[in-house]
């Protein structure tokens, strides 16, 4: 059994904030870009229509950024189910129930050299699974897209040994309510 409250964090919290900075900046940025790029076409008539396609493009190129912001959320558990913390955006509640399949993570490459050089002797090799969720939880647009990257219809997210502590864990309690 989980204790009534326990949270799978990021191992590194200043690199999470990092990251969560420079993902936002990112994503301003795009946005801000598709904004300058769809009013320089509409103002510039003809000239202009080039710039739709640049705010496609920019927009297109924005899909990453906002996956990245749910790709791997902290995951705080208790004995209803799961709440998801990601990057950017507010908390999402899954119940054990709406816990449709777990996967081996596709996205996850294991560098074992880098890995050495970064980590020294304490190098363990990267491992993930993505948790794919029912639709009647009702997950934000960002963990769609990390479903469909996966192959799956579903909304999902992805756990992995270098985003959270507890992985196995972690992995063990998901598992065990399927």
């Amino acid at each position: 059994m989980v204790e009534s409250h326990h949270i799978f964090a990021h191992p590194r919290p200043r690199l999470r904030r990092a990251a969560r900075a420079l993902t936002a900046f990112g994503l301003i940025v795009a946005g801000m870009a598709i904004i300058a790029q769809l009013l320089v076409g509409v103002f510039w008539g003809g000239a202009g229509v080039l710039f739709f396609g640049g705010a496609f493009f920019a927009a297109v190129l924005s899909l990453p950024l906002i996956m990245l912001t749910a790709m791997f959320p902290a995951v705080a558990v208790d004995a209803e189910g799961l709440t998801l913390s990601p990057m950017l955006g507010g908390r999402s509640r899954i119940l054990w129930a709406q816990i449709a399949e777990v996967r081996p993570h596709p996205l996850l490459y294991d560098n074992e050299s880098a890995g050495r050089l970064m980590h020294g002797r304490g190098y363990q090799p990267r491992r993930g699974v993505i948790v794919l969720v029912q639709r009647e939880a009702r997950l934000p647009l960002p963990y769609h897209l990390v479903g469909r990257v996966c192959g799956s219809p579903l909304a999902g997210f992805g756990i992995s040994t270098s985003a959270h502590t507890g992985y196995d864990q972690l992995v063990r309690l998901i598992e065990e309510r399927l």
